[in-house]
């Protein structure tokens, strides 16, 4: 017998993750701990603020690549079971 996960599970936990990723782009752009990056110094003549603005979006880009996807196919799974 095949070991194959529920869809609907697969479909949750990949909306779950897709929300986890929004929330921590939110946390690491909000003000209070983006502040502690803005500091006066300068790394390969770029202000260290804007470098840690670009990482963070670089990351929730990445995130957002690896987790479509997963989003992709549960949305297929999903319409494929509501036609059935």
């Amino acid at each position: 017998m095949a070991d194959r996960r529920d869809p609907q599970r697969s479909s949750r936990s990949a909306q779950d993750r897709s929300i986890v990723l929004l929330l921590i782009g939110l946390v690491l752009l909000m003000p209070p701990l983006g502040a502690a990056f803005l500091l006066d110094g300068q790394l390969a003549s770029l202000p260290i603020s804007l470098l840690y603005v670009f990482a963070v979006w670089l990351g929730l880009i990445v995130g957002t690549a690896m987790l479509s996807g997963r989003l992709w196919r549960s949305i297929k799974t999903t319409d494929a079971d509501d036609e059935a």
